[in-house]
């Protein structure tokens, strides 16, 4: 029986252990790392309230969040080396950033005054291209670097 326990007890440990590793929350600081983070990504998040968000952040400060059946409007800046503010409604709200650094992708935000958490993952919508990846003439299985600037400024063009 005092096996039993004993046993139990180092599982219960172990299981407790692994749920503390995969909460292993990182801070995100520094000006460059937050706008990284937000320029050109597109975030989800599951709200208290079970709805899911998704949230389009682009390079310049703009973006917009989907949810509830509606597209609200947002824009966003690195304030000091540590905060992300939006404007949202009247005023604007500030959140630290974290990693969990088990899942490079899962990021939480913690408003400012109020401790509240959300959690949300990251994809980034651009594509970083090398020159290395293709030769100026291109050919019939590969653009040319004029093809691949003209597609790149205009992305909808055919």
């Amino acid at each position: 029986m005092a096996r039993r326990l004993r046993v139990l007890a180092l599982c219960s440990l172990l299981i407790g252990t692994t749920t503390v590793w995969s909460q292993d929350w990182q801070p995100v600081t520094g000006a460059d790392n937050l706008k990284a983070l937000f320029s050109d990504t597109t975030q989800t998040a599951e709200l208290a309230s079970g709805v899911t968000a998704v949230a389009t952040y682009n390079s310049d400060g703009t973006g917009e969040l989907r949810a509830w059946g509606d597209t609200f409007d947002r824009s966003w800046q690195v304030q000091g080396g540590d905060q992300v503010c939006f404007d949202i409604g009247t005023e604007p709200r500030c959140f630290t950033i974290e990693v969990d650094a088990s899942s490079p992708n899962t990021y939480r935000g913690t408003l400012v005054g109020t401790g509240q958490n959300v959690v949300f993952t990251v994809e980034q919508r651009s594509v970083a291209i090398s020159e290395s990846n293709f030769t100026a003439s291109g050919g019939a299985g590969e653009p040319s670097a004029e093809e691949i600037a003209a597609k790149l400024a205009n992305p909808l063009k055919v």
